[in-house]
């Protein structure tokens, strides 16, 4: 599975690299940068494609695992959603 750029949207602003790719004393992103989008509400979006194996084996009844880290904070709430075929 790997990130992919959201489709821009109405009230979102790209912080793509704002909040994920802050450079090391070197001037090298610290790690991936995680392609994303907020809204004024603090609501960031990410997208994330599939690759033929994991899609196949979602169409064969595999559950799909969600892992979040939260060190000590209490979990924010999550909103799994399947976008459209572009």
């Amino acid at each position: 599975m790997d990130p992919v750029h959201p489709a821009p949207r109405e009230g979102y602003v790209d912080i793509t690299w704002a909040r994920n790719g802050q450079p090391d004393e070197s001037g090298r992103p610290r790690y991936r940068p995680l392609p994303s989008l907020v809204n004024g509400e603090g609501r960031v979006i990410t997208e994330w494609t599939l690759t033929p194996d994991e899609r196949q084996s979602l169409a064969e009844g595999a559950n799909l695992r969600i892992t979040v880290l939260t060190f000590g904070q209490p979990i924010q709430p999550l909103r799994p959603e399947v976008m459209e075929h572009p």
